[in-house]
């Protein structure tokens, strides 16, 4: 600790100022007085001799490191007047060398929030001194929880605790926020929870918790933000309460269908039901009544059905909307391109008919869309060339037709494109990859009536994986496929590529040191096997390449492939012993 003395030697010099015992501290927050600028802007000792700050303006500091236990130990011996205005501490990362009992954490805790105008906000660190809460410590002072009647801050995520929740959190009446995630806790949500009458945030994801949501959480008229993400709740949505604005409930068990009780939540901005076994249609009226909506997540195990009403317009501040893998019919309405925030929209899997509205391509922030796995029709238009943000798009598995437009490369932020599983027609955009420098998986295999090269320009890909098998794709696999050095994948079966007759194009694919799978079944190669076939990469796991009029004998190299796993060559001209 500093040299400038303990704290009984500051009292008894009647000083006023941080105490020295706090001067090894990482961080310490000032109200706004000349020291730190702006209200709770945190400074160091390094920025200001902190021994010069008043204490009447401290009211929080923060440890991280080893040895706060000593520091825990110097504070204990302050007087009351030092901790008047402290409203958080923070006790980060400890690493503790010496397992500090829970009892004397607490006792230390409280004797922090024994003035009547200090509330505690109290973050305790991933360490030995909290893992002991679940032994007989835990179960036997958690009592002492109930003693703390003017903590604010409760922050106990990511620990080890199991068992059920101490009920003697009911008489933390000054609580606004909660966070018990990331632990084991088990047994029936608690009804207490709706006696804490000032919780603005409860966060109690990641648990083991079961039965179904209390109705007494339409008691807790401050709460804003309810996290009970990955437990085992069973049940109904409850009825929502008015003042919510983050309602989490993904990975649970929850039954039938949303409640239109949900669209008096004016002041909502984000729900997700992602991951439960609800059912039923959108409630009508269900967007109008939600003004502020920003994300939207109903995907996945879901059995939602019914149409997507038109009024989903009206949502104009929504971001993300995900109502994927579900059982929704009925077309896209053309009022879902009014939704002009909107940065994601997931809606795969369902069973949705018609053509792909012309208004989504003028949704000029869309980032990601996720079309594939319906029933869509007709013609991809010119308009997809606008959604220049755009990273992600999927659209396979559907019946859309037409020519693939070369407007598609506009889409400079392209990451993945999945367009696979149509019925397509025509070529290739010639300059599609080459301004396309962020392309990382191009899928368009089993289009039906593609024709055409590959063209030179994806050699600037070179992150691609690549995937155009099922197709009608003619000429030589070009050894430009080499430059591709971060290539992963490559699918180019059942087309009709030819090669050379030294299949040279298998030398230039050396240089994609990550290959882990190469198929090339059901093309008329009329060629032989390299001798650097064995020196493709140490990665690849299947190599596919029947019916390919592949003559000669296979190399002894490939002998190299340390790690394939299937080496498939049947329904070739292969002569000679197979190598060991």
């Amino acid at each position: 600790m500093s040299s400038c003395g303990g704290g009984a030697e500051m009292k008894s010099r009647g000083s006023r100022f941080v105490p020295c015992a706090m001067l090894e501290c990482s961080a310490i927050v000032s109200s706004s007085n000349g020291f730190g600028g702006k209200d709770g802007v945190p400074f160091t000792n390094r920025d200001i001799g902190v021994e010069n700050l008043p204490v009447e303006v401290l009211y929080s500091f923060t440890w991280v490191g080893t040895g706060w236990e000593s520091l825990l130990l110097d504070l204990f011996l302050l007087d009351d007047f030092y901790f008047g205005n402290v409203t958080v501490v923070q006790l980060l990362f400890g690493g503790f060398a010496v397992v500090v009992g829970c009892e004397v954490l607490v006792d230390r805790a409280r004797r922090w929030v024994q003035a009547p105008s200090s509330h505690l906000w109290f973050s305790a660190p991933t360490s030995d001194v909290l893992e002991s809460f679940q032994h007989d410590s835990y179960r036997q002072d958690s009592r002492e929880f109930g003693n703390l009647t003017f903590l604010v801050s409760l922050d106990l995520g990511s620990n080890n605790f199991n068992g059920n929740l101490p009920q003697e959190m009911t008489r933390l009446r000054r609580l606004k926020f909660l966070d018990l995630s990331f632990n084991s806790f088990s047994g029936k949500v608690p009804s207490w929870f709706g006696f804490l009458h000032q919780l603005q945030v409860l966060n109690l994801g990641n648990n083991s918790c079961t039965s179904s949501i209390p109705s007494s959480f339409s008691n807790i008229s401050t709460l804003e933000n309810l996290n009970l993400n990955f437990n085992s709740i069973e049940g109904q949505i409850p009825k929502v309460i008015g003042n919510i604005r983050v309602l989490k409930l993904r990975g649970n068990n929850l039954i039938e269908s949303i409640p239109l009780s949900l669209s008096n939540a004016s002041r909502i901005e984000f729900i997700a039901f992602t991951g439960n076994s609800l059912s039923g249609s959108l409630p009508n009226g269900l967007s109008s009544g939600l003004p502020i909506l920003k994300g939207l997540y109903l995907i996945t195990i879901n059995e939602f059905d019914g149409p997507i009403h038109s009024e989903i317009g009206r949502l104009s501040n929504l971001q993300k909307l995900a109502v994927g893998t579900n059982h929704f019919t009925g077309i896209i309405p053309q009022e879902i391109g009014n939704l002009a925030n909107l940065m994601e929209l997931w809606m795969e899997g369902n069973q949705i008919t018609g053509s792909v509205p012309i208004s989504i391509f003028n949704i000029s922030l869309l980032q990601t869309l996720t079309l594939e796995q319906n029933n869509l029709s007709g013609f991809l238009p010119r308009e997809i060339g606008n959604l220049n943000k755009m990273q992600l798009l999927q659209i396979s598995v559907n019946k859309l037709i037409g020519e693939i437009p070369k407007e598609i490369s506009n889409l400079i932020e392209l990451e993945v494109l999945n367009l696979g599983f149509n019925s397509f027609s025509g070529s290739l955009p010639p300059n599609m990859c080459s301004v396309l420098p962020n392309i990382e998986q191009l899928f368009l295999g089993i289009l039906t009536n593609l024709v055409g090269t590959i063209p030179h320009s994806i050699s600037n890909c070179s992150k691609l994986k690549l995937e155009l098998s099922g197709n009608k794709l003619t000429g030589l696999i070009p050894n430009s496929l080499g430059y591709l050095t971060h290539l992963q994948f490559l699918n180019l079966g059942e087309n009709n590529f030819t090669s050379d007759s030294s299949l040279s194009f298998l030398t230039s694919l050396t240089n994609c040191r990550n290959l882990t799978d190469l198929y090339l079944p059901f093309n008329p190669l009329n060629g032989m096997l390299p001798d650097s076939t064995g020196n493709l990469s140490i990665s690849l796991r299947n190599f596919y390449a029947g019916n390919c009029k592949i003559k000669g004998r296979i190399p002894n190299e490939v002998g190299n492939l340390s790690s394939l796993l299937d080496l498939d060559l049947p329904r070739n001209n292969l002569v000679g012993s197979i190598p060991t």
